[in-house]
């Protein structure tokens, strides 16, 4: 079985478990009923990267899905994805896919060298106290640096197998 296959299967094993649903939502009382917006699917809907807006997102995924919903609004989505923890992304790219490609040490190398690449972009962050405090911010200025304000900036950066 190929490595993307298993990567599948175990994303699918812990997303149909309940224990990794009672893990990552806010409160146990979130998830428990039956609602169009499940845990499971989501989870499915973050996954999907896309630069479409979210009302059509949402019209093709449960399209796609065969559920029968007529329509799921883009506050439905935004105030379900509010009770889930972002934790479950850690845990699923821990269990299903770092575990899946590098269990046992057979990733390609060049002159027994793993090359790895790295990129990286400032974020912007929201204009807390406690986020500029633990980020620090960045200063704006004109060019006779007389300061005009200050936002919080976070590095985010991806390490990727070459």
């Amino acid at each position: 079985m190929s490595k993307a296959i298993t990567v599948v299967e175990r994303t699918k094993a812990l997303l149909n478990g309940n224990s990794f649903k009672a893990d990552h939502r806010c409160n146990p009382v979130f998830f428990s009923r039956n609602r169009v917006l499940t845990f499971r699917m989501l989870i499915l809907l973050m996954l999907r990267k896309s630069l479409k807006s979210a009302q059509l997102v949402l019209n093709e995924f449960f399209d796609k899905m065969n559920t029968g919903v007529i329509t799921v609004t883009p506050g439905a989505f935004t105030q379900a994805r509010s009770k889930m923890l972002h934790t479950a992304f850690i845990e699923l790219n821990r269990k299903a896919v770092v575990e899946t490609i590098y269990e046992k040490d057979e990733y390609e190398k060049y002159r027994g060298y793993r090359l790895l690449g790295i990129d990286g972009s400032k974020v912007t962050l929201p204009n807390e106290r406690d986020i500029r405090q633990f980020f620090g911010s960045v200063r704006i200025a004109n060019q006779h640096e007389s300061t005009r304000g200050e936002y919080p900036v976070g590095i985010a950066s991806v390490l990727y197998d070459l």
